[in-house]
């Protein structure tokens, strides 16, 4: 949970420590229902996962509700996890053609 003091929405952040470790489904959801409000978890993409190599950390945003059910979209998470990011010089530019959407199915 990052708090910065600048008032706002507060939105809470999961981040793993070992990329080599994922979380279960079941597990996300358990986190995410502790957390007041929604939530999202920052994880490597399915291609790192598989070992392919790539000269860009490519992340996917997956995003939960309080009560844990995983949702396809969170504008307020999203923007609070690309702010996480931004903050912390993980991402530095806007590239719309290396954005690639993904909803549940």
């Amino acid at each position: 949970n990052v708090t910065d003091g600048g008032g706002g929405n507060p939105v809470t952040i999961f981040i793993p420590s070992d990329e080599s470790y994922m979380l279960t489904s079941d597990e996300r959801s358990k986190l995410a229902s502790i957390c007041p409000w929604e939530s999202v978890f920052i994880e490597p993409s399915a291609e790192l996962e598989k070992g392919q190599a790539s000269d860009e950390i490519q992340s996917v945003f997956r995003f939960f509700m309080p009560s844990g059910e995983e949702v396809s979209f969170c504008g307020h998470a999203a923007i609070g996890a690309c702010a996480f990011l931004a903050n912390r010089n993980i991402i530095t530019s806007y590239q719309p053609n290396k954005i690639q959407e993904s909803f549940l199915p």
